[in-house]
């Protein structure tokens, strides 16, 4: 049943979706759930966060300078 769902979820979502669920699974078990402490669980949580949000902002970016309109504006001034 599981593979079924993993399938399904692999045809619906595709393969960037797959990686970046297993490489966020990582990053939380290495930073979170391998920790003994409550407290350096909360630290890992914010240091997750905080990578998380990097890699969104790199996405933003990229982006941004990839799909970008560099065609001039042609504007009629009305007088």
């Amino acid at each position: 049943r599981s593979s079924a769902q993993g399938l399904f979820m692999l045809m619906t979502n595709g393969i960037g979706a797959t990686f970046g669920t297993l490489a966020a699974g990582q990053v939380v078990n290495t930073l979170v759930y391998s920790q003994l402490t409550p407290e350096l669980q909360i630290t890992g949580w914010h240091t997750s966060w905080y990578i998380f949000a990097a890699y969104a902002l790199a996405v933003a970016v990229l982006f941004w300078l990839i799909f970008r309109d560099d065609t001039p504006r042609v504007t009629t001034d009305k007088l």
